[in-house]
Parts: structure tokens; C-alpha cells; sequence
């Protein structure tokens, strides 16, 4: 059978997995689209940080951070403008801005998440019942039992591979936002680090 009349074999379960394979597609492009314009490798600019942040030049480390324009550097600009404002609550502050950037790349993730537990399931679906209608219709023609079930299997087929392909999205996506919420911890580690240094004395 060909591609089409595979499709048309699955029943309805298929034009559903269709539209949400297509949602998959577009979800892991707009997600793509802007994992890449937030910078990912900020190796160089924490190591900048940190050398900075232990001279204590507050005003070159603030003019680094909005140089930067990353995520990182945001949470970062956030904690050191609190330093500079003697402010008590400094880890209330990082903590504030670390989770509007981890919302952010965090967003429609959850979609695809889903995508992995119900594809598979509406696939399963749609095969058990084109095979119970398939199997009324044709109760008296055994000989073709074996093109109905390959036929309603299509679904199931579907449904997994939209499954996979979604774990493969979100295991690119994860790897990425892991990278990043490492790093801000990092930056959150620093900055709390030097409130208590100015603490002790």
C-alpha cells in the first residue's frame, strides 16, 4: 500500500495524530528558533564574572552583564544590581528572575512531554476500533483479516513514531535547559557568595 492509502487505512485516529504531529513540528521549531538566539555557551562570561566579582568592580561587572545579552547574564545583572543596592534579600531577587528565564525556556515543553504519553494511546485507539468495525463489515471474508489488521495497525505505527519523535525533541530541549538552569545556579552561587563575604564584614 502507498502512503495515502495506508493513511486512509488508520481511520480517524490518523487525521488526529496528524494534527498532532503538525502541533509537534511547530512547537519544536518555535522552540529551536529560540533556543538559538539565547546564547548557551557562557563559559567565558561567568569566568569574566568571576574575576570581576573578586576585585569587587561592581560598575565594570554591570557593564559586562548588559554587554553580554544572555539569559545568564540577566539573572546575573539582576544579583549584582542588588549588591550595589545593599539589598538583604538578594537570593529572594536572583531566585525572582532565575525563574522567569527557566519559565521561559521551559514554555510549550510540556506540550511535547504530553505528545509522548498520548500519541501512542490514540494510535492504540484508533487500531481497536478500525479492527472492530473492520471485522463487522467483513465478519464472513477471513481471507482478508490479514490486510484489515495491517491496515488498523497504521495508527499504532503513527502514534509511536510521534512519540519518538518527541522524545528526541524534548531530550535536545531538556539537555539545553539543564545547561542553562547549571549555569544560573552557578551565578546564583557567586553572588550569594559575595553577600556573604560583605556580611562577614
Amino acid at each position: 500500500m502507498d502512503f495515502i492509502s495506508t493513511f486512509q487505512s488508520g481511520g480517524f485516529s490518523m487525521y488526529i495524530l496528524f494534527i498532532c504531529f503538525i502541533m509537534v513540528l511547530v512547537i519544536a521549531g518555535e522552540r529551536y528558533k529560540y533556543y538559538k538566539s539565547v546564547k548557551v555557551n557562557n563559559e567565558d562570561f561567568i569566568e569574566q564574572l568571576k574575576i570581576i566579582l573578586k576585585q569587587k568592580n561592581w560598575k565594570y561587572a554591570m557593564e559586562l552583564c548588559k554587554s553580554d545579552e544572555s539569559l545568564i547574564s540577566a539573572v546575573a545583572e539582576t544579583g549584582i544590581e542588588s549588591l550595589i543596592n545593599k539589598n538583604a534579600n538578594i537570593s529572594a531577587a536572583i531566585e525572582a528572575r532565575s525563574a522567569v528565564v527557566i519559565a521561559n525556556l521551559k514554555r510549550n515543553l510540556n506540550f511535547l512531554d504530553t505528545m509522548v504519553m498520548i500519541a501512542p494511546i490514540i494510535g492504540l485507539l484508533g487500531t481497536v476500533l478500525n479492527i472492530m468495525a473492520s471485522l463487522n463489515e467483513k465478519a464472513e471474508q477471513t481471507s482478508g483479516i490479514g490486510v484489515i489488521i495491517a491496515g488498523a495497525l497504521s495508527s499504532t505505527a503513527f502514534g509511536l513514531f510521534i512519540a519518538a519523535s518527541s522524545i528526541v525533541i524534548l531530550s535536545y530541549f531538556n539537555y539545553r535547559l539543564e545547561k542553562m538552569t547549571n549555569e544560573i545556579g552557578e551565578i546564583s552561587n557567586m553572588l550569594n557568595s559575595q553577600t556573604l563575604k560583605n556580611d562577614e564584614k
